[in-house]
Formats: structure tokens, C-alpha cells, sequence
């Protein structure tokens, strides 16, 4: 079953099905594009555009997957595709990719040139059970998430503003292990990718980890790696510059708290041994 409706001018929507999967797309606005691919039984996508120049695609394999993209944006000037002709798409974006079966992601993005990838399971690693939810508000913000283990949870919230792409909001989550959960909540001007804002870039390939990230202001930096079992990290970094955190906690059962307020702060923490990964 596939419904599409279109309001305004010169969208375009394409919807591929196999099996008994429901698929829902409604645009309004001008240039919007809408990409929906389900392989397999019991998926459910909805794509909902009220914008000009957005672009999402959707691609689900597998079985009992749901997928929800809002996007309400203006033409959007900092994320640029170009086509083989050389003419300039600026837009806002959200690809997700469901391989494996029961995945549930929902990206909703407000503002101008939000960009999402998301992937629960690749081909050949395929992650079931998954939950991912993205909410980006603001301008040219970036999320980047991959979920190939079974039962994990992910929650972004990215709130901020941005000039260009060397000034991004940019938050990264891989998730290889079962039953991890992570949080990120990046709010102030510039949540950045490559220059200065806030930037997370997290990694959990144990089992049952939980890790907390909340970043306000500007120039604060993130690497989290949970390598072991049971580990437990919260991240706090507020108000100030230059606030860098490194935590990796390669064995199982511990629990670290890092709090950063002002600039130049600088925190590093390791328990146990590389090699977990």
C-alpha cells in the first residue's frame, strides 16, 4: 500500500515495494524529493516534506521496520550535491537505511540545510531491534548514525546555528554492540564539523553501555569509546571554549562522570586496556 500526496511545484516522488509494506509520502513546498525502497514484509515508511529543495530517501530490507522523516526547512545553502551536470542542489537531506528487521528511526528537522544519515544494519551486518531518534532544530546542523548491533537506542537532539560548512554541527554514533544506549544534546551557536562548535564522535561496541553527552556553547569536542561491558559515562560541557573530553573505557563495569565549565578545559580518561575493540 503506498500513498503519495503532492502540493505546490515541481516535487517528485518515488516509492519501490516488495511485500505487504505501507509507505506514505506527503510534500508541500517547491523541488522536493522523496525516495522510498522497501524489500521484505510488514515496513512502514513516512516521509513528510514542508519545504523547498529537501531531499530523503529511504531504503528498508528486511522485515517490521519504521521509518519517520519530517523535514520543514527553507531552501537550504549549506549542504551542496552536485549532479552530473554540474548544477548545485542546496538542501536539506535524510538518508536511512534499514537492513535488518523491527527498526524503528525518527529524524525530524526544522530549520535550514539539516543534514541526517542514518543506517541501522548494513549489507552483510544486518542490526535488528534498533531505535534511533534524531531532532534537529537550527541551521545546517549534521547527524551521522549507524546501529549494526541488536537492541540499542540512540537519542540526538541538536540545536544551534552555523554560517557554513567548515563551521557544522556534526555528531557522530556508532553503536556494534547489543543493548547500548547513548544520548547526545548539543545545543548553542555552531554546533560545528571541522572548525569551532560542538562536535561528538561516539562509539560503543560492548554490551549494555550507556553514555549521556550534553555540550552548550561553543568549541567543546567529544570522543567516547565503550569498548568493554556495563560501563556507565556522563559528559557535561557548558558554557565557554576550546572543552575537549576523551573517554574510553575498554573493561566492564565502570563508571565516569566528566563536568567541564569555561575554556580550555581539557579531560582525558581511560579505564582498562585498548584492545576491546
Amino acid at each position: 500500500n503506498s500513498d503519495v500526496f503532492q502540493g505546490g511545484s515541481n516535487n517528485a516522488a518515488t516509492v519501490s515495494q516488495e511485500g505487504s509494506s505501507t509507505s506514505l509520502v506527503d510534500q508541500s513546498g517547491s523541488r522536493n524529493r522523496a525516495f522510498a525502497t522497501q524489500d521484505g514484509a510488514t515496513n512502514d515508511s513516512f516521509i513528510q516534506q514542508i519545504s523547498d529543495g529537501a531531499v530523503a530517501r529511504v531504503t528498508q530490507t528486511g522485515n517490521g521496520n519504521d521509518s519517520d522523516v519530517t523535514q520543514s526547512s527553507a531552501e537550504a545553502p549549506a549542504f551542496t550535491e552536485w549532479q552530473g551536470d554540474g548544477a548545485a542542489i542546496r538542501s536539506a537531506r535524510a538518508e536511512i537505511s534499514q537492513i535488518g528487521n523491527s527498526n524503528e528511526s525518527t529524524v525530524i528537522q526544522s530549520g535550514v540545510g539539516n543534514y541526517v544519515l542514518l543506517a541501522q544494519g548494513k549489507t552483510g551486518d544486518a542490526g535488528n531491534s534498533n531505535k534511533s531518534t534524531i531532532l534537529q532544530s537550527g541551521n545546517s546542523t549534521f547527524a551521522d548514525v549507524e546501529q549494526t548491533g541488536d537492541s540499542n537506542r540512540s537519542n540526538l537532539d541538536q540545536r544551534g546555528r552555523l554560517v557554513n560548512l567548515e563551521s557544522g554541527g556534526f555528531s557522530r554514533i556508532v553503536q556494534s554492540g547489543d543493548r547500548n544506549q547513548s544520548d547526545i544534546l548539543q545545543t548553542g551557536n555552531g554546533s560545528v564539523f571541522q572548525g569551532p562548535g560542538n562536535s561528538v564522535d561516539s562509539l560503543q561496541s560492548g554490551d549494555d553501555n550507556i553514555s549521556v553527552v550534553t555540550q552548550g556553547g561553543l568549541d567543546n569536542k567529544v570522543e567516547l569509546i565503550q569498548a568493554g561491558d556495563n560501563n556507565n559515562s556522563l559528559i557535561t560541557q557548558g558554557a565557554g571554549s576550546l572543552n575537549v573530553a576523551d573517554v574510553a573505557q575498554y573493561s566492564s563495569g565502570n563508571f565516569s562522570t566528566v563536568t567541564q565549565n569555561g575554556s580550555t578545559s581539557t579531560a582525558t580518561v581511560t579505564q582498562g586496556t585498548p584492545g576491546g575493540i
